[in-house]
């Protein structure tokens, strides 16, 4: 097993999936270590991926919908079930429910893109950040998930255009924010199709597409659309692996190892090391702080 890399990402939600799909792409040697497993998805099967785990939906809900819980007074989280869907931590003045497997957080999120409606939101934040610079990365993004406004061509169910009780409701004045759902071609009729890394998903059928995650994978997540086409570029990807400790190596090593990483592994539980020249830590808003 590989005992050392270039670079490690902490983390494979949001941060740590464009991180290191990046990377790869420029040819870098990354590994990528994610506390989750792969989740049992149209998409993951279809390009052969095994040993997946349900998502919480229906009877699984029961089974693998918590991971973790855990209190600012504690320092471990009791765990459950490590290939439970979400954590809940109480803290000092917030409460946090977060995701937990390949693509982190895309599985939970509303697949909805909105920029800051404040046209000054990232003025005065730091020399090299601008509005102008953050709008190529939003574009970037809204590409790399096939994210779109909604239309009335699209006939979605129960929309605002169809339910306006007269015109009682308007979303008149507000943002039509894109969404990253592979919608229908045809409404009404759902098609299966497969994009150029031989992933398959289906178009939306309006069900199933939550935050307890999208089995059919209409909901673009970050494991099949980034992930998976990083790995086609080298990538490498441990699942199941809880990074538990960091530490800076007291001297740099002949072959530029300056970090040693240490974690569990909840396949064969067993606690293993790599050592890394560079460290991404991406692992969420609260695990990362932690």
């Amino acid at each position: 097993m590989k005992t050392q890399a270039e670079i490690v990402v902490i983390g494979s939600g949001f941060g740590g999936a464009i991180a290191a799909k990046r990377l790869a792409d420029a040819g870098r040697d990354v590994l990528m270590l994610e506390r989750g497993p792969w989740r049992d998805t149209v998409p993951n099967r279809s390009v052969g991926l095994d040993n997946l785990a349900p998502l919480p939906q229906g009877k699984k809900a029961f089974t693998y919908g918590l991971r973790s819980l855990g209190m600012h007074r504690f320092r471990k989280c009791l765990m459950l079930n490590p290939k439970g869907f979400i954590e809940a931590f109480r803290g000092k003045g917030i409460n946090i429910i977060c995701s937990s497997g390949v693509g982190g957080g895309s599985h939970a999120y509303a697949a909805m893109l909105a920029k800051p409606s404040d046209p000054e939101y990232w003025a005065n934040r730091h020399p090299l950040i601008s509005k102008s610079a953050m709008d190529n990365y939003y574009a970037e993004i809204i590409t790399l998930l096939q994210a779109r406004p909604v239309t009335d061509e699209d006939q979605v169910p129960n929309s605002v255009s169809q339910t306006s009780y007269d015109g009682v409701l308007s979303t008149q004045g507000l943002p039509n924010p894109f969404i990253g759902i592979l919608l229908p071609a045809h409404p009404g009729t759902a098609q299966k199709v497969t994009d150029g890394y031989g992933v398959t998903r289906w178009e939306c059928e309006y069900k199933n597409n939550s935050i307890l995650g999208s089995p059919s994978g209409a909901k673009t997540t970050l494991d099949f659309s980034v992930i998976w086409p990083a790995i086609r570029n080298g990538l490498v990807v441990r699942d199941m692996c809880e990074v538990t400790t960091l530490t800076k190596l007291p001297h740099d090593e002949a072959d530029g190892m300056r970090y040693e990483i240490r974690y569990r592994d909840h396949h064969n539980h067993t606690t293993t090391s790599v050592r890394a020249r560079h460290v991404i830590l991406a692992a969420g808003c609260l695990n990362t702080v932690r």
